[in-house]
């Protein structure tokens, strides 16, 4: 095909960092540490998330980790639901099960 590259348009090399995706949810709250979060997109269990909350005292944020999603139909679309519980100030869950002290 005329015109197409041939090299590739994205290198990455050892590279260290944060990638941020934000979205919009509807958050409800189950228990003392546990929310409801309606998203447009699904999560992985295990996945820790921040959630940002603009209220009446500013904004605010708290570490959270995907207990469960699934699907669900409001108004016509999929949305989905994801069950998470909040995380302790002090520690966090790494993918293997360990528990780290964050700083």
């Amino acid at each position: 095909m005329a015109g197409r590259r041939n090299q590739s348009r994205v290198a990455f090399g050892n590279s260290r960092g944060v990638l941020t995706v934000s979205r919009d949810v509807l958050i409800i709250k189950i228990e003392k540490d546990e929310f409801i979060a309606m998203s447009g997109e699904p999560a992985v269990p295990g996945d820790l998330l921040t959630i940002e909350r603009v209220g009446d005292t500013g904004p605010a944020s708290e570490r959270v980790q995907v207990i469960s999603s699934r699907p669900v139909v409001v108004d016509g679309f999929v949305r989905h639901e994801l069950r998470v519980a909040r995380m302790a100030a002090d520690t966090e869950t790494q993918p293997d099960g360990r528990s780290a002290r964050t700083r």
